[in-house]
C-alpha cells in the first residue's frame, strides 16, 4: 500500500473535512500518512462528548477488581480505592454525568495534545534539559524507515468536536 492509499484509509471514516487538502500534502512530506494514523488511533481513547456508560463500567471494573489476589491483578489492574471512592462519590452526589464526561474529556485531550507536542521533537523545558529526538516508521527489520512529524499540525484533525470549539 503507497502512502495516498493508506492516508486515503486513514481518512475514510474520519472527521477531518478537508482529506483532499491532506492527500494533496501527502506527496509533499512522507511523514503524514502514519502521523495521522497514530493520531487517529490516539483520538479514539478520548471520550465521546456523550459517552456517560464509562463510569458505571470503571465502577464495575474497580469492584471486581477488589480482593484479587494472582499475579495479573496485582501488576495491570490494580484495584485503585481512591478513584473507586471518588466516582462512587461522584455518582451518588447527584452530578450531570455529561458534567463528569466533560471534565475528563478536555482533561484526556490536554495530554493527548502535550504527548503530541513532545513527539513533534527537541524542546526545551522548564527546568533548563535541551534534548532533540524523533519519532519513526520503522520497517520490517525494525530499522527506522522515516520520521513521523507534524503533530502540531495535525493533532486537531481528529477531534470530532474542532469545529464547534472553533465557533
Amino acid at each position: 500500500m503507497n502512502d495516498k492509499q493508506l492516508l486515503t484509509e486513514v481518512l475514510k471514516d474520519s472527521v477531518v473535512e478537508d482529506k483532499d487538502y491532506w492527500l494533496e500534502h501527502c506527496s509533499k512530506s512522507q511523514s503524514v500518512p502514519m502521523t495521522m494514523l497514530l493520531e487517529r488511533e490516539a483520538w479514539k481513547g478520548v471520550l465521546k462528548p456523550d459517552q456517560v456508560e464509562w463510569i458505571d463500567a470503571t465502577i464495575q471494573s474497580l469492584e471486581q477488581r477488589i480482593g484479587r489476589d494472582d499475579l495479573y491483578a496485582l501488576r495491570f489492574l490494580p484495584e485503585k480505592p481512591t478513584l473507586l471512592a471518588a466516582l462512587k462519590s461522584v455518582k451518588e452526589s447527584g452530578v450531570d454525568p455529561l458534567v463528569v464526561t466533560h471534565i475528563v474529556r478536555e482533561c484526556q485531550k490536554a495530554l493527548l495534545y502535550r504527548v503530541f507536542s513532545l513527539l513533534d521533537g527537541g524542546h526545551r523545558f522548564e527546568d533548563g534539559l535541551d534534548s532533540n529526538w524523533g519519532v519513526f516508521e520503522l520497517d520490517k527489520d525494525l530499522n527506522p524507515r522515516r520520521p513521523l512529524m507534524m503533530f502540531g499540525d495535525t493533532a486537531h484533525e481528529f477531534d470530532p468536536l474542532k469545529d464547534e470549539q472553533a465557533e
